[in-house]
């Protein structure tokens, strides 16, 4: 329809609303003038497997007695304000028919004015408005109503958010709570899709539970935060289900938790607090156990001493994490904390009395080197880490003799902490800190084996220049050339993994890269792996590193290889994509333009959100100890930045993952593979300054440019270059050095 308003005229008839093969009486109030402009339809019978969200149909009798059954679209509906168990419907007519056609133009032709009388209404009952809110207040626990009315009475006076929206997320009723949240007055949200009042990732949180809610078919409840608000909600989504039984609605409770929240953050610095406090009371009890030592003689006077502490004991020391105990001189429990009983899943009552070699049955490190042994020699404090076998963690286990005056060591006091953490942290470190060796060693190997490799190449060039074509020995120098470059070639993935290598920048075609690799990447992946690559014939070049775009690949597959333990399908897409102001609004710092696609998707175990909000930072990894070194995807997330690329992950638990990354398309065109012929080489008489310490090159530079015509001057390091360039007659014209 156009801008312009069709003119309505207000009629009065009965109507059959047809909705998936169901029939609901109603009446039309008013017609357009165009024959295909709204119709109102009040709907006076909408039991509650109503749902005013299909193409409906309308079926009723003209004053001459004939049938017309039109076919319609939903625009809106509300309730009236006569009657509010009464739903009204706008709808667009889609099928008009010619004799509903002459119909309304009879209608608006022989009496202008006169409004069509009304036959008698068809019995009201409850409609889809009570049903909706009956379904709703069962969802939030209300105790059973006796009407329609209850319903709506307890919907509307709770202090909880209620909404319902269709299965396309679009709003179709909301509590005066939900109103409020929104700063919504009136019916105006009626169909309107629930991204229009809430931020991308929370809509699309709402749409992923939907989906979730209708394939399962029953509640889902979980938390959730407003940023719209910054509170925090707990959300109940209950289907309301049609005759075949499926969901065609979504009722919602959102129950605010924002008090209980930050109770619990209240609760956490508490704890906090309480730490503090523990490592107070465990230095005065180390100052208590000093003066100890002066006053107490005799094991009766100890037993009172510790019976008087044990109060103080329960209560500071049952609220630490870490396991305290207090051992007798036999090394045997006579106190513990609720830490020892949770850790041993155990009894206090059945842990005190108990050896302690006893109770720990698994500790890796000799008997001689345990810190109880050596405090015993020492009298003094001792500690060690040490592994618990079974449990598959490291603790530091402190020590601290009881002394008296005539037996010497009384007891012990032993602090227990889990420092698991801390050394796999270590571990990481340690692993980082071999890489960057093993890469400084090789970047000093290759960089000396590059110079080698240079006069090996050079000079069998240059005895290629000087030999006939014909001459037997000239395939030999050919293989001893090709030879040398593949080894040049593996020296400049030596330097690259050392990062010395200077980015060589160039127009590069994505296909032909991965082309160039797919034999590598099959060696890389298992048999149980299948892999697919979906290329872009079309694809546009990008400005890159060669080198550093097969590091990204070699990353990205191991990764994906590693998410299949049991196997699976690895799929490679390039494409090519425009950048819009779409796309920068959802993703942060991006520019619009042009750019090229990487797609790289597994079929592996996926990753949770929180997973994946760390999944580029450095040393992170989901891998056992020992088996990655966390730096592989931000060794990508750093290449592809250094391209003015960016790169995003999406993934589900189970459900795989797919890494995206775009790059900007070059302006230039995609690298072949280089020039057939080379160019003669250039004659000259013009002063060479060459500077490098390695002789060898010096001596083939000479042998090369000096036949050319060239005046050479040779040094081996800075301070000679600089004499000779000060000497130099005529001028130095070139410097030619190893930077």
């Amino acid at each position: 329809m156009g801008n312009r308003r069709s003119e309505r005229k207000a009629v009065k008839f009965n109507t059959k609303i047809i909705l998936a093969g169901k029939a609901y009486d109603g009446y039309i109030t008013n017609v357009s003038q165009d024959g295909i402009g709204c119709s109102i339809t009040s709907v006076l019978k909408a039991p509650k497997d109503f749902m005013p969200i299909k193409i409906p149909e309308l079926q009723f009798e003209l004053p001459s007695g004939e049938t017309v059954n039109l076919t319609c679209e939903l625009a809106w509906f509300t309730g009236t304000e006569q009657d509010d168990h009464q739903l009204t419907l706008g709808l667009k007519i889609l099928t008009p028919s010619p004799h509903y056609h002459e119909f309304i133009k009879e209608l608006f032709t022989t009496s202008p004015d006169k409004e069509l009388a009304l036959p008698p209404a068809p019995r009201k009952e409850a409609g889809l408005a009570d049903d909706l809110l009956t379904a709703t207040a069962g969802r939030i626990n209300a105790p059973p109503a006796n009407s329609s009315d209850a319903c709506r009475t307890i919907v509307e006076s709770v202090e909880d958010s209620i909404y319902i929206v269709d299965t396309l997320c679009r709003y179709q009723f909301m509590n005066p709570e939900h109103l409020s949240r929104l700063s919504i007055k009136g019916d105006g949200y009626l169909g309107r899709p629930y991204r229009d009042f809430h931020s991308e990732d929370e809509a699309e949180e709402l749409e992923n539970r939907i989906a979730e809610v209708i394939t399962s078919g029953k509640p889902v409840t979980y938390e959730h935060q407003s940023r719209r608000e910054n509170k925090y909600f707990v959300r109940t989504l209950s289907p309301l289900k049609g005759p075949e039984g499926t969901a065609i609605a979504i009722a919602v409770v959102s129950k605010n938790i924002t008090d209980r929240r930050l109770a619990e953050e209240l609760l956490l610095k508490s704890n906090q607090q309480l730490e503090k406090l523990v490592e107070e009371r465990t230095t005065t009890l180390m100052t208590l156990n000093e003066n100890l030592q002066q006053e107490i003689s005799g094991h009766k006077q100890t037993e009172d001493a510790l019976k008087l502490a044990s109060d103080d004991w329960r209560i500071t020391f049952d609220s630490t994490r870490d396991m305290m105990l207090m051992l007798d001189r036999d090394f045997k429990i006579i106190k513990s904390n609720r830490a020892i009983t949770q850790f041993f899943s155990r009894s206090y009552y059945l842990i005190i009395g108990q050896s302690f070699f006893d109770l720990f049955t698994d500790m890796d490190i000799p008997a001689e080197n345990h810190p109880l042994k050596k405090m015993q020699q020492s009298k003094k404090h001792e500690e060690a880490e040490i592994y618990l076998k079974d449990s598959d963690i490291w603790v530091l286990m402190s020590v601290d003799p009881v002394l008296n005056n005539t037996t010497g060591i009384a007891g012990a006091v032993l602090n227990i902490r889990d420092i698991t953490e801390q050394k796999n942290l270590l571990t990481q470190l340690l692993q980082a800190q071999k890489m960057e060796s093993i890469g400084r060693l090789a970047g000093g190997v290759a960089h000396d084996f590059n110079n080698i490799l240079s006069s090996i190449i050079g000079y069998t060039e240059l005895a290629l220049m000087k030999i006939p074509d014909n001459s037997p020995i000239r395939n030999y120098l050919v293989t001893v050339k090709e030879s040398g470059e593949k080894a040049a070639a593996l020296t400049r993935r030596l330097l690259a993994f050392s990062r010395k290598q200077v980015l060589q920048m160039q127009s590069v075609n994505l296909n032909k890269t991965i082309e160039g690799i797919t034999l590598m990447m099959k060696r890389l992946i298992r048999e149980d792996i299948l892999l697919e690559l979906h290329l872009d014939p079309s694809l546009q070049p990008v400005m890159a590193d060669p080198l550093q775009l097969e590091q990204i690949f070699m990353n990205l597959i191991i990764n994906a290889r590693d998410a299949m333990p049991e196997g699976g399908k690895l799929i490679i897409e390039t494409g090519n994509i425009h950048l819009d102001n779409d796309f920068t609004i959802r993703h942060e710092n991006v520019r619009t333009g042009e750019y090229v696609l990487l797609s790289v998707s597994d079929t592996g175990i996926g990753m949770n959100k929180q997973v994946q909000g760390k999944i580029f930072e450095p040393f992170f990894t989901t891998k056992p100890v020992g088996e990655g070194t966390g730096l592989g995807l931000s060794t990508v997330y750093g290449i592809v930045a250094q391209h003015n690329g960016y790169i995003y992950i999406y993934s589900e638990p189970g459900k795989g993952t797919t890494i995206k990354i775009y790059l900007p398309v070059s302006s230039g065109q995609s690298t072949g593979e280089g020039q057939k012929n080379p160019l003669p080489l250039a004659h000259g008489k013009e002063t060479v300054l060459v500077v490098d310490d390695d002789p060898s090159i010096r001596r083939l530079l000479k042998d090369i440019l000096i036949p050319l015509g060239y005046r050479l001057l040779v040094a081996h390091d800075g301070e000679e270059a600089l004499k000779l360039a000060e000497q130099a007659d005529p001028p130095v014209d070139l410097l030619l050095t190893d930077v």
